[in-house]
């Protein structure tokens, strides 16, 4: 069984991770890897970098759940060795998130369920000795498993897309009731109609006039394969950043809604909104089409938030 490693951090930065989903140190973009010790090292390196500070957090941080290199070395010409990590702390890596206790002087303690074991063997006892781990709540100061935090998570995306889905189809049942027979209906001085149409194309009718084994292809077989990968990747990353889940859960949800269509209606699928000033409008679409571009514009921001992070 591999040993654990440490690594101390405040409790805005642990805030910070569990929002992105991943966890990087304050320094990480400059050396591009995360400072981290063993467990008979994390006193003096808390007495040593941490002393008087408030508010410290304790990662405790399962090797075998990382992904990248971690490498024992000194880049400040001693000659104890630290594990280094060359990569962002996915959240499952993270196995416990303990307070940091601090003593009147300044010093720390180690958090109990540690404390009787400072040998090289700690962190192995020591998470036995625990049983139970958690994270660390800030604001509240409650503490929950992670496992527990990562499902609650995913079922909550499951429950975005059942949602999303659940929406789409009751709109266009009530579309087809409503609107399949009855003439053009405007709002807000014509800004938004509600018409009945059929799109045997992809969104915004594009494609409609395409040969019927073209759109086969695409719509019905391209879109499954792409369903079912995005469906895969977020079931493999489901420890990604929040903000890239959530936007692929919008698209995945409008996205499955549609095809379901595509397979039980013959590759039509029921739009009913229309937007547009004047002679400027979009073509017709539906609630699932509003999900998946809402979805692409989530994935845009995530994305823009990042890279501006990185600079």
């Amino acid at each position: 069984m591999a040993e654990d490693i440490y690594h101390i951090t405040s409790e805005d930065e642990w805030s910070e991770a569990l929002a992105v989903g991943e966890y990087r140190s304050k320094d990480f973009e400059i050396e591009l890897f995360i400072h981290c010790s063993y467990a008979h090292q994390l006193m003096a390196v808390a007495d040593r970098l941490f002393r008087g500070k408030k508010d410290l957090l304790l990662l405790v941080i399962d090797l075998s759940k990382l992904n990248c290199n971690v490498v024992d070395e000194n880049l400040e010409g001693g000659t104890e060795l630290y594990p280094h990590v060359y990569g962002p702390l996915p959240l499952e890596a993270v196995v416990a998130v303990l307070p940091l206790p601090s003593k009147h002087d300044g010093g720390f303690m180690l958090p109990c369920g540690l404390e009787p074991f400072r040998g090289r063997n700690a962190a192995r006892f020591g998470r036995r000795r625990l049983g139970t781990l958690y994270w660390y709540s800030k604001g509240f100061g409650l503490r929950t498993s992670i496992p527990l935090m990562l499902k609650t998570r995913f079922y909550a995306l499951i429950i975005l897309i059942v949602g999303i889905v659940s929406c789409d189809q009751a709109t266009k049942r009530l579309a087809t009731s409503l609107l399949r027979e009855a003439p053009r209906q405007t709002y807000l001085r014509d800004t938004i109609r509600f018409e009945y149409a059929e799109n045997e194309g992809a969104f915004l009718g594009l494609g409609n006039a395409w040969n019927e084994s073209v759109r086969f292809g695409l719509f019905v077989v391209g879109n499954g394969v792409l369903l079912s990968w995005i469906g895969v990747w977020m079931w493999r990353h489901r420890t990604a950043p929040s903000g890239q889940l959530i936007g692929l859960a919008f698209i995945w949800g409008g996205g499955v809604s549609n095809f379901a269509d595509r397979i039980f209606s013959d590759g039509r699928v029921v739009d009913f909104l229309n937007m547009g000033i004047g002679s400027v409008r979009t073509g017709i679409f539906n609630v699932a089409d509003v999900a998946i571009m809402a979805g692409v514009g989530l994935l845009i921001v995530d994305w823009a938030r990042n890279a501006k992070r990185v600079e």
